[in-house]
């Protein structure tokens, strides 16, 4: 994708923070996963990896086995990992395919923050 994605380290009250910016696909899973991987190995004690993704625009299905193999990861060494306001989207994706409970979930999404549409019931499929 043009875009791209856009990695940043930063600090929350001593807690390290990766930060996703813009699109994470099949171009930059790779690259996203050695990021989180790396940021694991720095990690003094059993404190969690925090992936902030609230300014990731798209993520398909390479960058959720790229959060998946992080998580991996991070389980082998006895951490968490916790996804920072990830996307209504990711998170439906992460629902679907019974993936949401591997990891904790900080936030609402932008999207949820924002507005929340409710079903009309008389457009129902019958």
């Amino acid at each position: 994708m043009a875009e791209g994605l856009l990695i940043d380290y930063a600090r929350d009250k001593g807690t390290p923070v990766v930060c996703f910016v813009g699109e994470l696909d099949m171009s930059c899973a790779e690259r996203a996963q050695s990021a989180g991987v790396t940021a694991l190995s720095q990690l003094d004690d059993g404190s969690p990896l925090v992936l902030d993704l609230s300014e990731l625009a798209f993520c398909d299905s390479f960058g959720v086995k790229a959060l998946v193999m992080i998580h991996g990861e991070a389980e082998a060494s006895g951490r968490r990992v916790i996804l920072r306001r990830p996307s209504a989207l990711l998170e439906r994706m992460l629902r679907l395919t019974d993936l949401r409970e591997q990891f904790i979930i900080d936030g609402t999404s932008r999207i949820e923050a924002g507005t929340r549409r409710t079903a009309n019931p008389r457009h129902r499929l019958r």
